[in-house]
């Protein structure tokens, strides 16, 4: 027994094989995807870009205000408000504290850069401690505020202390009780000095 399809040409044999699912059809094309520009990532516009930098600007200022074991608020109080109750204000870090510069208590070392005052208001006073160079305006019976730590022996260590200018009118007050003015900042002498 000879193979019918045997002799004949190859390209009728696969024609007109019965188990070609093509019956004699010409294969399928394959399909290819046209040719497209490559694709580009779309940038963002300078305005995000801006908002972006503003963002961290803001994040680095309000980073920046931190202190290692602080935070960012310091407290602000009256001398009287912080001895009424000293052991809140002790354990509260660094704070600020208000009150007039105590009449006879400031000591202060010639050459010595180390001050010891106390600051009152309202009948209550607090003993002071800076070591640095006071403002010019510093002395007894002027506002300030001090800038540390109320220790737990009461006594306050100052590493700021920031004497608030007098007005004119408690400057002459102060000339007329023979004060000296620092710098003679109303540009008149006390009474007794010489220029």
């Amino acid at each position: 027994m000879t193979d019918a399809n045997h002799d004949k040409p190859a390209a009728e044999t696969d024609r007109n094989d019965p188990a070609d699912p093509h019956d004699g059809a010409d294969p399928p094309a394959v399909a290819t995807a046209p040719r497209t520009a490559p694709v580009r990532k779309k940038r963002a516009p300078i305005g995000q870009w801006v908002m972006v930098g503003v963002i961290l600007a803001v994040v680095g200022l309000v980073g920046s205000t931190f202190k290692a074991g602080q935070g960012a608020l310091v407290y602000s109080k009256y001398v009287d408000e912080v001895m009424a109750e000293p052991g809140r204000y002790q354990s509260q870090g660094e704070l600020r504290v208000e009150g007039m510069v105590q009449t006879g208590t400031v000591q202060n070392s010639s050459g010595s850069r180390e001050f010891r005052f106390r600051v009152e208001r309202n009948g209550r006073s607090m003993p002071v401690r800076y070591v640095g160079i006071v403002p010019d305006t510093f002395r007894e019976g002027i506002g300030v505020t001090v800038r540390g730590r109320l220790l737990a022996s009461g006594e306050f260590d100052a590493r700021e202390v920031v004497a608030k200018c007098p007005s004119k009118y408690e400057m002459r007050a102060a000339q007329q009780r023979g004060e000296r003015m620092p710098g003679d900042m109303l540009g008149t002498p006390a009474p007794g000095t010489t220029r």
